[in-house]
């Protein structure tokens, strides 16, 4: 048993559902065979209509589809239906040439492009602790906190620990190798 009671009640209205629908089953199969000795054909029918019925309104059930809302005034509707939807779809003015760069900007798009902060000699701000055990096997003498001014001394390279793509970065006399260049934003000038 889980310790969860919200998932114990799941589990029983499941069972409970399950066990309805194997009676169901069962139950139909009996009639029928029934029906099929008695060579009544009428109630055959009339057995698979109410099976059927009832498969549809389980599905329902199981889904939460229910059947669309009847129309009553349909020029009403006609009417609305055409004035909701220019909220409802977006419209875009584009400037010349902009739809073009949109697109040209989407196809180009590339999941390896690398991050400016991760440049090698720019200064970088850390934007969250990095505990010392987060940098590998190599580890760290101390952790990097928010807010540490940093500069990468290396390219990106990923992670051999996982799909991330890390940097070894210099701050102060330290070297920590292995930051998750996520981490990294850059430096304000001010």
């Amino acid at each position: 048993m889980s310790k969860n009671p919200w998932k114990q009640k799941l589990r029983a209205a499941k069972d409970l559902i399950h066990r309805r629908n194997e009676q169901e089953l069962f139950d139909y199969h009996a009639g029928v065979e029934r029906a099929q000795l008695e060579g009544d054909h009428e109630l055959v029918r009339q057995l698979n209509e109410e099976y059927a019925a009832a498969q549809q309104e389980r599905e329902i059930e199981v889904t939460g589809k229910a059947k669309k809302p009847e129309i009553v005034d349909t020029e009403l509707y006609e009417k609305n239906k055409k004035s909701n939807r220019k909220r409802r779809t977006r419209q875009y003015d584009w400037a010349d040439g902009g739809r073009e760069m949109a697109r040209a900007m989407r196809v180009s798009r590339k999941r390896s492009m690398e991050s400016p902060v991760a440049q090698l000699g720019t200064l970088a701000i850390v934007s969250r602790d990095i505990d010392r055990f987060e940098f590998g096997y190599d580890g760290a003498e101390r952790t990097l906190r928010k807010g540490e001014v940093v500069m990468p001394i290396g390219d990106v390279y990923f992670s051999p620990f996982g799909d991330k793509k890390v940097v070894d970065v210099m701050s102060g006399s330290q070297i920590f190798k292995g930051l998750p260049i996520g981490t990294l934003r850059p430096v304000d000038e001010v």
